[in-house]
C-alpha cells in the first residue's frame, strides 16, 4: 500500500515538473515575441524632444501632417518628412524637410519650407542612481523657404537646446528649453526666440499603446507683433508592429497668437 501511495506522489510530482516546465517555455515564448520598443515614441509632439537618441546603426523615417487652423486670418498645413540616424553611440543626426500650405484669407501659396538639420548628444544616461538623461542638441536652419511668400525668414538660424528625459513605472517626462539665434534680412529685424516645452508618455498598453500630452511654447520672432504662443496638446500613439507607428494628436491654443486648434496626425517607420 505505501508503495502505491509514493508512486502516486512520485507521478504527481512529475506532472507538476511538466506543467512547469511547460509554463516556463510558454513564458519565454512571449517574452521572446514582444519586441524591443525601448525608443521612445515622440510624435504626435508638435516641438519636443527626447534625450535618449538612438542607437548607433538605427534609423527612422518620420512623416506628418499638421493642420493649424487661425479663426482670425486662415489655415495652414505642413506636411514634414523627417530622417533620424544613430552616428555613434549617444549621438544622432536629423534632417527635417518641410512642405508648407497657405490658406490666408484670399491668398493661397505653397512649397518648400526651412530645412533643418538637428545633431543630439547625450551627455549623460539615466541610470538607477541618475535616472534621468541629459542632452544637448544643436539646430541649423537653412533658408531654402523662398521668404517673399512668407515661407521661410530668408536667412540661416542656429539654435542650442537642452533636453531632460526621466522614466517612471509608466511614464516618461521630458522637458526642453531652447535659444534660436534668428538671422535678419536687410531692413527686417527678427528677436531671437525662446522656447520651451514639457511633456509626457504614458504607457496605456504595454509596447502596444501610448498616450502623450504637451505644454509647448515660445517667444514670438516678430517684434510687432504682441503676444507669445503657446498650445495644449493631447495625442496618442500606437505601435502596429517593430517597425511601425501610427499616431494623431490635438492641440488648443492657449493664447490669441496661437492657432485656435492644430491636428497633427503621421506615422514613423524604423529601419
Amino acid at each position: 500500500m505505501q508503495k502505491i501511495v509514493n508512486s502516486d506522489l512520485q507521478q504527481e510530482k512529475i506532472i507538476l515538473q511538466s506543467y512547469r516546465k511547460a509554463l516556463s517555455l510558454i513564458f519565454l515564448v512571449i517574452l521572446l515575441s514582444i519586441p524591443d520598443y525601448a525608443q521612445a515614441i515622440l510624435r504626435p509632439f508638435l516641438t519636443t524632444e527626447s534625450a535618449v537618441p538612438l542607437e548607433r546603426g538605427q534609423t527612422k523615417l518620420e512623416t506628418g501632417l499638421k493642420y493649424e487652423r487661425f479663426s482670425s486670418s486662415g489655415k495652414i498645413y505642413s506636411l514634414n518628412a523627417e530622417l533620424t540616424t544613430g552616428i555613434i553611440n549617444n549621438l544622432e543626426f536629423l534632417v527635417d524637410v518641410p512642405l508648407i500650405f497657405k490658406r490666408i484669407e484670399d491668398d493661397n501659396t505653397e512649397g518648400l519650407g526651412d530645412l533643418k538639420m538637428k545633431a543630439k548628444l547625450r551627455f549623460l544616461k539615466g541610470r538607477e542612481a541618475t535616472p534621468a538623461s541629459i542632452a544637448g542638441q544643436l539646430i541649423i536652419k537653412f533658408p531654402s523657404g523662398d521668404s517673399t511668400r512668407g515661407l521661410g525668414t530668408g536667412e540661416a538660424d542656429v539654435g542650442l537646446q537642452l533636453i531632460a528625459s526621466e522614466e517612471f513605472p509608466l511614464i516618461t517626462v521630458h522637458l526642453n528649453l531652447g535659444y534660436t539665434f534668428m538671422g535678419n534680412q536687410p531692413g527686417r529685424e527678427f528677436r531671437d526666440i525662446l522656447n520651451y516645452s514639457l511633456a509626457f508618455e504614458y504607457e496605456a498598453l504595454p509596447n502596444t499603446l501610448k498616450l502623450v500630452g504637451e505644454l509647448t511654447g515660445h517667444r514670438q520672432e516678430d517684434p510687432s507683433i504682441s503676444g507669445d504662443p503657446l498650445n495644449l496638446l493631447a495625442g496618442i500613439a500606437h505601435r502596429l508592429d517593430k517597425q511601425i507607428v501610427v499616431d494623431a494628436g490635438l492641440a488648443v491654443g492657449l493664447t490669441p497668437r496661437s492657432p485656435d486648434f492644430t491636428i497633427n496626425v503621421g506615422m514613423t517607420y524604423n529601419f
